[in-house]
């Protein structure tokens, strides 16, 4: 009896040691990540340049649904185009950024006004779409939204004073499933009349996996309740496993997918990059694929343009690298 009750005793300390260990781990993390993000992501960058924008006049909100459809559909009056035109005025290419958020909301200020701006820096117009988010993107709907953005901005490209072939988007988080799906045949703009193929697709630690788990108990939990609410936003409520697969963007690798940037930091819990972006690589090197992965130290998730980190300068690399592929 000694023996059984020291076992258990012990079985019992290797679990609270176990448990212990993986607590400290994910608050260590999670706190990290908070803190970073919000000193990295450039939000007051963002929102000084946009500022600048509308008190010089330009127009630079935009529904990209007409009046009638809005009508029809109240879900597409929150579907907006912002505008961050060159600075030198002179006609260029555009980048159109998708914030992330899991589908659930979009992060403008943290990542679709910091990054825009900084694309203007690199020369460039850029665009933020906030897309379709929650219950309203139920069955793929902020595909429907990228691609009605980028027809808008085709339709009125002397409006813009933009290049309408060669464009590149970029991508966070969901939205860098967004943008993943976007390219491939299946889903993306294939399916969608009169939308050209992307020059480029910037993504920012793409959640391109979304059934992974974890050693850390707690990490596992976190990762299943928030893939969850992606899974019930993008596709419906309590979707099959089949139809979560659909959502693993390296699974649509074809020969002729766009040119891709992938910028992941080792250091992200929420949306780890070997299970995500390297999977990723993989089938783009099977493809055949041009692309660039930047795997940076110290860098976790959420960090926008990581003004301040190791990944500072993943904007103007992610530029060079459309420049030399289109």
């Amino acid at each position: 009896m000694n023996a059984l009750k020291w076992v258990g005793i012990s079985l019992a300390s290797v679990v609270v040691l176990y448990l212990l260990v993986c607590g400290v781990m994910t608050a260590v993390g999670y706190i990290h990540m908070g803190l970073q993000s919000k000193a990295a992501n450039g939000k007051e960058y963002g929102e000084a340049r946009y500022e600048e924008i509308k008190s010089s006049g330009i127009p630079s909100e935009f529904n990209i649904y007409t009046a009638e459809e809005i009508s029809a559909n109240s879900d597409l009056e929150g579907v907006k185009l912002y505008f961050f035109p060159a600075p030198s005025n002179e006609k260029t290419k555009y980048v159109l950024v998708c914030p992330g958020g899991a589908y659930v909301w979009c992060a403008l200020e943290n990542e679709g006004y910091s990054t825009a701006a900084k694309v203007n820096e690199e020369g460039y117009t850029a665009f933020a779409l906030v897309y379709r988010v929650g219950e309203a993107a139920n069955e793929r709907k902020p595909l429907d939204d990228l691609a009605r953005a980028v027809k808008y901005i085709t339709e009125n490209a002397d409006t813009f004073n933009v290049e309408s072939e060669d464009y590149a988007i970029c991508g966070y988080s969901a939205g860098g499933n967004l943008v993943g799906l976007f390219g491939s045949d299946e889903y993306g703009y294939k399916n969608y009349e009169g939308i050209t193929k992307p020059g480029a697709i910037f993504m920012g630690y793409p959640w391109v996996n979304p059934s992974i788990s974890s050693w850390n108990v707690f990490d596992a939990i976190l990762f299943k309740v928030l893939a969850a609410r992606g899974h019930n936003a993008f596709l419906y409520k309590n979707p099959s496993k089949s139809d979560i697969e659909t959502m693993k963007v390296y699974t649509h690798i074809t020969s002729d997918y766009p040119s891709t940037f992938i910028m992941h930091g080792k250091r992200d819990q929420l949306v780890p990059h070997y299970k995500n972006s390297d999977q990723l690589v993989e089938e783009l090197e099977k493809n055949n694929i041009p692309y660039e992965y930047y795997l940076v130290k110290d860098v976790n998730h959420g960090t926008g343009i990581n003004e301040g980190t190791a990944a500072e300068d993943w904007i103007p690399r992610a530029i060079s690298f459309w420049e030399n592929n289109v």
